[in-house]
């Protein structure tokens, strides 16, 4: 895989599904994952992340979705707003169970709060993570699938590594 060093993270980027076999020790660890779309709900890629330092970006349309579906279903799965990424991932034939939801234990331990449930106020607020929406690096009137490729990867990673520091 193509791996970066960013803000202390190790970023892998996979293009090809033999790349994930690289990752095989990770089955039966919590995994945390989010998924992008595109302006036609197309499903573009899907991050995981493993630890709060490790992420990867798996770009859909380059990688085959028995491969995604064999990594994802050997690991207990942590999503922000699971029912968004289930339903994603549904897209490609995966059936994924979320184990945990940093955004339903959210709505439970705030619940008189009125600030917001959203992964970023929820980074920023507890993790000390400043995370940019996607309109604000792309542009107001951004189409995601338009977004330069090495953007939507560190942008959907960061939101994988959000989602597993929440949860740890």
């Amino acid at each position: 895989s193509f791996c970066i060093r960013k803000k202390g993270a190790m970023k892998h980027i996979i293009t090809h599904w033999k790349q994930l076999e690289e990752f095989r020790h990770l089955s039966g660890k919590y995994l945390a994952v989010d998924t992008e779309t595109g302006s036609d709900d197309k499903l573009l890629t899907v991050q995981v992340a493993w630890s709060p330092v490790d992420a990867m970006c798996i770009w859909v349309d380059k990688c085959d979705a028995e491969a995604i579906r064999i990594f994802l279903s050997n690991s207990p799965l942590v999503m922000h707003y699971g029912q968004h990424d289930v339903t994603e991932l549904a897209k490609l034939g995966i059936r994924a169970t979320v184990a945990f939801d940093t955004y339903a234990a959210a709505r439970l331990l705030f619940y008189d709060k009125r600030e917001g449930f959203g992964l970023k106020y929820l980074a920023r607020t507890y993790l000390g993570m400043e995370m940019k929406d996607l309109k604000d690096i792309a542009g107001e009137d951004y189409k995601t699938e338009d977004v330069d490729p090495a953007i939507l990867a560190d942008y959907g990673m960061d939101d994988a590594l959000a989602t597993y520091r929440l949860f740890t």
